[in-house]
This record gives structure tokens, sequence and C-alpha cells, in this order.
């Protein structure tokens, strides 16, 4: 019978087989070694750009920060050595942005300042994100009076580099005082810009600035029903104005957050039954967790405020009033909240003068029925009051428990309140 055992490899055949399997692992090092020298690259380069720098080829990212980390001790100045790793940078890397912003401010230093822009432009060109040319074109814009595109500037700025965004603000809301200015203000802010709450937010808080706010909320329409501020932006600088005492105003610029319709005829406690437009603060309710308006087919007695709290003293709502020194009368109902008569905790209704914080007059009410119940509160408003705060709070009882009851039908009478 003939022999069918396959034949055994010739030596050189052993050969090649080891030569091939080295030739693959060589490969898969030289594969990893690549792999793993990316990746040490890019956790290093712009972190530790000297350990970039060793690496054979250098990293271009890592001779580029050098480069900017030497210029940036000599005053924005390259020296020899700071130019030569730039031109190796750009060798390596063509596209990358690092080697214009040292040119740029190597050329901002030197005072040639259009140089400097158009280089800072094509740094900023070449990588949106980058940092130093958005922080140099927003001032220099603003500087040489290109108003538009320099306040164009701050979003994308304040979007890469969100703690710049207080320091940018204040410098917009300079220009509010710079009639020159205000054209490309105004047109920013129409467009809803990132930085627009913190705006009115900070210019609000300013008395030089508060003025020119309110005229700006005007001027864009932010401050209407619907113009694109949702009630946020006009509602910083209605701070602001309550915040000096301007309450007139604040109430004057409040009223335009509210759909035509809704917008009371004079001054008034506004939607003491919590059944019609919710509105917001200062002069609509501000609203705790614990407190929820009801509507009229949820509850049996008719629309109300139900306050659902434990027994800790808090405030659950308040509103502020515009008033006129004299007489006032605050008249409410009380009832419990869905038959529970068991309240252990109380309810607390207050009519403070919101400038000084004094309590003008105050009842607890504790004992609550199925029914409504009215009850009332008079105080006289000093002649340095020109705003009420109304307020109600959850107070603990004799005895631990929570407070589930209906508040409803606030008026306000007497001054110039009806």
């Amino acid at each position: 019978m003939a022999d069918r055992r396959a034949p055994s490899p010739t030596d050189a055949e052993r050969r090649a087989g080891w030569l091939r399997t080295a030739v693959l692992v060589l490969v898969a090092a030289v594969g990893l070694w690549f792999c793993v020298r990316a990746t040490i690259l890019r956790l290093w380069e712009r972190e530790y750009p000297l350990i970039g720098q060793g690496f054979s080829p250098p990293s271009p990212v890592s001779l580029a920060l050098i480069s900017l980390n030497r210029a940036s001790v000599n005053d924005g100045r390259a020296d020899p050595l700071a130019r030569q790793l730039l031109e190796q940078a750009l060798r390596r890397a063509p596209l990358l942005s690092d080697p214009f912003i040292v040119a740029g401010l190597d050329a901002s230093a030197r005072d040639d300042l259009v140089r400097a822009q158009r280089l800072m432009e094509e740094a900023r060109r070449r990588d949106p994100r980058a940092i130093i040319p958005r922080y140099w074109l927003f001032d220099t814009y603003l500087r040489n009076g290109d108003y538009r595109r320099g306040v164009a500037e701050a979003g994308p700025l304040i979007r890469v580099q969100p703690a710049a965004e207080p320091a940018a603000v204040a410098v917009l809301t300079a220009l509010l005082q710079m009639p020159e200015a205000r054209p490309s203000l105004r047109a920013a802010l129409a467009g809803r810009p990132v930085w627009r709450r913190t705006f009115f937010a900070q210019a609000a808080a300013s008395p030089r600035l508060r003025d020119q706010a309110v005229a700006m909320l005007a001027e864009t329409g932010l401050a209407e029903t619907g113009g694109g501020g949702s009630g946020r932006d006009q509602q910083a600088v209605v701070g602001g104005l309550v915040r000096a005492g301007r309450y007139a105003d604040a109430y004057a610029l409040w009223l335009r957050t509210l759909p035509p319709g809704d917008r009371p005829a004079a001054p008034r406690l506004f939607n003491g039954g919590f059944a019609g437009p919710a509105g917001t603060p200062p002069f609509g309710w501000r609203l705790r967790r614990t407190a929820r308006a009801v509507p009229a087919g949820d509850a049996r007695s008719g629309a109300g405020l139900a306050i659902q709290a434990g027994d800790e003293r808090a405030v659950v709502a308040d509103q502020l009033v515009l008033a006129t020194p004299g007489p006032v009368r605050l008249a409410f109902a009380t009832r419990a909240l869905e038959g529970d008569e068991t309240n252990a905790a109380g309810m607390r209704v207050e009519l403070r003068c919101h400038a000084t914080g004094r309590v003008l007059a105050g009842v607890t009410v504790d004992a609550f029925g199925p029914s409504l119940r009215t009850q009332s509160l008079d105080a006289t408003m000093p002649a340095d009051c020109l705003a009420l705060l109304v307020r109600v709070s959850v107070v603990p009882g004799t005895d631990p428990g929570p407070l589930h009851a209906l508040l409803t039908d606030l008026s306000l009478s007497g001054s110039r309140n009806r």
C-alpha cells in the first residue's frame, strides 16, 4: 500500500514561514507604535508640549505652543527661536492655526495692526474654537469702531470660553452709552444671542444703564409679549428697577409682558383668584414648589391656590403691588383642600412695605372648614412706602402636621388700588 502521509516541509519552507511571521509581527509592532504615539500626542501635545517636541518627528502642535509660550513671556514678540519653531510646525502641518496666532501677536506687539488683524482672522478661520483670536478680534473690532463685527464676535467667544461671559458682557453693556454703537447692538439683540439675558441683567444692575436698557428692550421688541424674550429679558430689567425703588417704571415695563387684553387699567393685585393669566414676578405671583394654581374645574369652590406643605415655616407665594400712602385692605378666602380638615400647620398672610421689609399687617389662619371663609387685613401705607408686598407663608401649628388648604379671592382696596 502507498504511503499517504503529507510530505514534511523542507528547511527552506520552514524559514519562509518564520520570515512571514516575523514580518507580520514587525508590521503589527510598527502599527501599534504609531497608534500609541498618536494617542500620546493627542493627550499631551498641548498640556506638555516639551514631551511632544521630544518625539521623532516632533509634534507640530507642541512646536507651535512652545513658540506661543516664548512670545507670551516676551510681550507678544516672537524671538528667532520662536520663529524657527513656527516654520517647523507649518512644514509638518500647513493648516495649523497656532503659527498664525503667534505671528499675529508678534505683529500686534510691533504695532502692525493691519497685518495682525489679517493673521488673527486667518487663525480664526482655520480653528473657529481658538480662544486667543476670538479675544483679540473682539477687542480690536470694538476699539476700531467696527461695532457690527465686534458685537458679532461676542457670541462665539462666550461659546468657546463660557468664563469670558461676564467680562465680555460688561464691555457690551458699556456700548449702551455710545450712540454710534447702539444700531449694531440693537441688531445683535434682536437676533436673541446667547449673551442676551446676562446683558440685560448687568445693565439693569447699573444705575447709569437702566434707562438705556429699558429703551433697548423697546427698540428690539423684546419687551413685548411674543417678542422672543418670553418675559426673561424684561424681567431682568424690571428686577433692576425694583431694586432701585423705581416701582412705577418697573410696573409699566412689566405690563408689556402681558397680552393687551390682560393688562389691568390701573395698578391692582394681579390674578387674585388664581384663575386668570399667570403673569410673571414680581407684579405677578411668585409661587414656591408647595403651591400650585388650581383651575376652577378642579376645585369644588372655584379656582384658587392649593397649598400642600409640611409644618416647616416657609414662604409659598408673594406678589408686589403698587400703592400710595393711606389705608389699604386685603380681603381673601380660605378653606380646607379637598375636604381635608385635619390641618395642623397654619397659613400666614401679611402685608409688608417692600422697601423696608416692615410688616404692616398680618394674620394667621389655623382653622379651615369645608366651605370658603372670608377674612381681611387692614393697614396704613406710610408716606415712604410706594410698593406693598403681599406674602403668604406656612407656619407651624401647636401640634406637628402638614397644611392642605386653598387660598383664593384675594383683593386689595383703598389708596390707589381697587
